[in-house]
């Protein structure tokens, strides 16, 4: 499922969860979880930078991005609170 479709999804159900995305700054999705100052938007009530190496487990592919030992890039845990009574 796509990182959009689950924003959309907790927001549709007044939902909570946590969500573990890549931190790319020039995702279509970004816009979303931020503001203009790049500051995370009101539903974001906790954000955890995970570390490069030891993050994520390699799946059984072996041509995928979180394959390598080290990412590249930078993953963040994202506690979002869509719930009405906020």
């Amino acid at each position: 499922m796509h990182i959009m479709s689950c924003l959309r999804k907790l927001a549709s159900e007044n939902a909570r969860g946590t969500l573990i995305i890549p931190k790319w700054q020039s995702a279509p999705f970004w816009p979303f979880i931020t503001d203009l100052q790049n500051e995370y938007k009101y539903f974001v009530k906790g954000a955890l930078e995970l570390p490069k190496s030891g993050a994520v487990c390699k799946g059984k592919g072996n041509n995928g991005m979180f394959g390598e030992n080290v990412l590249s890039f930078s993953m963040v845990a994202l506690h979002c609170v869509f719930e009405e009574n906020q």
